[in-house]
């Protein structure tokens, strides 16, 4: 019997979306000649 709550599940889909795009903001911003395989892994998990 799992105790889950429709509230909980919709924070918690909140706080993965705001994980999410700071994880992208800081991608975005980083210098041109970095390395982009990172983001290219993260474009993979969507």
């Amino acid at each position: 019997d799992l105790n889950m709550s429709f509230e909980r599940l919709t924070s918690n889909k909140a706080f993965t979306n705001k994980l999410w795009n700071a994880g992208k903001f800081v991608l975005q911003n980083l210098p041109s000649e970095s390395d982009y395989s990172a983001w290219q892994a993260l474009g993979g998990f969507k």
